[in-house]
């Protein structure tokens, strides 16, 4: 049996490490500083600024929320 990633997991895996390791992995500090704050302020549930950012980033790379690109789970 095969278990390899087919060619087009493959490149959407590379492109979410990649994304990740740019973008995410260097602003987990930021990220924990932004809801010690929040927290302090009396609410650490509200949307962070980072993570909107980061959101907004992502949906430019054509990475955010893929699950809702096709409405054919087969397709994916």
């Amino acid at each position: 049996m095969d278990f390899d990633y087919t060619p087009k997991v493959q490149a959407l895996r590379d492109k979410l490490l990649a994304f990740f390791d740019e973008h995410t992995y260097p602003n987990e500090r930021a990220f924990g500083q932004e809801i010690a704050v929040n927290r302090a302020a009396g609410n650490a549930w509200i949307p962070t600024v980072l993570m909107e950012n980061l959101k907004e980033k992502a949906r430019e790379a054509g990475s955010w929320n893929r699950s809702c690109l096709h409405r054919n789970a087969a397709q994916v």
